[in-house]
């Protein structure tokens, strides 16, 4: 039991008035989900509403669903650069902000289109063992076949056509390996997705431990420019060359692991953060009082999940006999396109207002463009071209990425210390009490500030808490839990 509040207040410092922040707040900009159209911007709008989620989640899980639907079916070009109209994007919300129901929605024809593929497939390779046992029974048949000459018997055995394996029906993954990718790829379908509403599992997993990260990244990265990609290794069939292969990523992560993420000089170094779109909005925990919208019965969600359907069927080209069609921008969207590429190019020099996104953000005009690209495929699956609404929408939304582009930026300049000092006092704040021994923040305080089984560690920790006027000790100690702790700190009453 904690002392009494008396001996407590007799006994505590005077503490200053106001706390100076650890970690400056910066508003988040409001999604803007007008830009991405009637049949994207209605579903997203029908999305927070019914599952009460701040609009930025709502539309990120469908812009990047709906960049899944359409990746197979057309890339965009501009001056003979081509570019797939593949996105990767990244949430960052707290848990307990619904990033799940959302995504569920977003991506619910998407799963059950995979789970009819699945059904097929497996229709498919009860057929296919049939026709190998077929195969290798009329080759046997002519090896053993009497009174053929070498020729008649090799042409005979030319004849007989192998069965082609199923195709992998995989769409949708969680927490890939780099190997697994390439290896389902190699057998599967040429469009996929990397979807996870835990996206700590992706950054914790194997695919991104520390002797795997770099590969990784590389590779993932080369899916995201569109590139052929050479696997090479010494088994057999493990020498392969994919082509024209497309891969939407999105995943949703909380705080605690973005911050690591954004200020890792590997991810940041070789450009794999900057490839992705980033949303950070407000938690609206709080404020979402129950309602009685059932989001099967939004006609706005309807016309989406038709949408989904429809695009999600549509037949990928033939890669092996043509190239992937491409769309091109009508005159008026391309000098609008040009104008934006100006700006942005001109504010990437020194001391200029993107100079410190200059990752991401020269990566900007590209991103315009596949997400016009998207907004166009999406209005009409057969479309040459792209518009000039679809691009003046795409620029709304990329001026959102760019601007929490910039806020991100601030978070990642945060210092070690501060972030750690900044964790140590959100759980402090959640912990039930305001008194804390050394002893109890060494013992239950986060491991990720590295106070756990560290009591020299939680002292460092403290002491950036006391200099910016969240704590103060308590001379002379106090009794917390039933013991007496020489060490203690009052947490301020905020």
């Amino acid at each position: 039991m904690d002392g009494s509040i008396t001996d407590m207040m007799a006994k505590a410092e005077v503490m200053q008035e106001s706390p100076i922040p650890l970690v400056e707040e910066h508003e988040a900009p409001e999604y803007p989900l007008d830009a991405l159209g009637e049949i994207l911007g209605g579903a997203a709008k029908a999305i927070a509403e019914c599952v009460q989620v701040p609009g930025a989640i709502a539309g990120q899980s469908v812009l990047a669903a709906a960049s899944l639907a359409v990746q197979s079916i057309a890339d965009v070009a501009i001056d003979g650069r081509e570019s797939p109209t593949s996105l990767f994007c990244l949430t960052i919300a707290e848990s307990g902000d619904r990033k799940s129901a959302a995504d569920s929605l977003a991506l619910k024809i998407h799963k059950e289109y995979q789970r009819e593929l699945y059904q097929e497939h497996e229709i498919q390779t009860d057929d296919f063992n049939d026709e190998l046992d077929s195969y290798k029974t009329e080759k046997e048949f002519i090896k053993k076949e009497k009174g053929l000459s070498q020729s008649e018997r090799t042409a005979k055995l030319k004849e007989v056509t192998k069965p082609s394996e199923p195709a992998t029906p995989c769409l949708i993954c969680q927490e890939p390996t780099l190997e697994g990718l390439q290896k389902t790829f190699a057998s599967g379908r040429d469009s996929m997705g990397l979807f996870n509403d835990e996206g700590g599992q992706f950054f914790g997993g194997h695919a991104m431990n520390s002797d795997n990260m770099l590969k990784s990244i590389s590779g993932l990265s080369l899916f995201w420019d569109g590139a052929d990609i050479v696997r090479t290794r010494g088994g057999k069939g493990e020498n392969v060359m994919l082509t024209g292969k497309r891969l939407t990523i999105h995943l949703m992560v909380q705080p605690v692991v973005v911050n690591k993420i954004l200020s890792d000089p590997v991810l940041q170094g070789q450009g794999f953060v900057p490839r992705f779109l980033i949303a950070t909005p407000k938690t609206i925990a709080g404020t979402r009082l129950y309602n009685y919208r059932d989001p099967t019965k939004e006609p706005a969600l309807q016309r989406y999940w038709d949408t989904m359907n429809r695009l999600l069927r549509i037949p990928s080209p033939n890669l092996d006999e043509d190239k992937r069609p491409t769309l091109t921008l009508e005159k008026d969207a391309k000098d609008y396109w040009v104008e934006v590429y100006n700006t942005i190019e001109s504010n990437l020099g020194e001391d200029r207002s993107l100079s410190e996104i200059r990752p991401a953000a020269g990566k900007a005009p590209d991103y315009l463009l596949r997400i016009a690209g998207v907004l166009a495929l999406v209005e009409n699956p057969d479309s040459k071209q792209i518009r000039l609404h679809h691009v003046q929408s795409a620029a709304k939304l990329e001026t959102y990425f760019i601007n929490e582009a910039l806020r991100a930026s601030k978070v990642s300049a945060i210092s070690a210390e501060l972030n750690k000092a900044n964790e140590l006092l959100e759980w402090m704040k959640k912990a039930g009490s305001k008194n804390f021994s050394v002893r109890k923040i060494s013992r239950n305080g986060p491991s990720s500030t590295g106070v756990r089984g560290s009591v020299a560690q939680a002292r460092k920790v403290i002491s950036t808490l006391i200099e910016y006027g969240w704590v103060a000790p308590i001379p002379g100690g106090l009794v917390i839990e039933g013991e007496f702790n020489k060490e203690v700190w009052r947490l301020r009453n905020v």
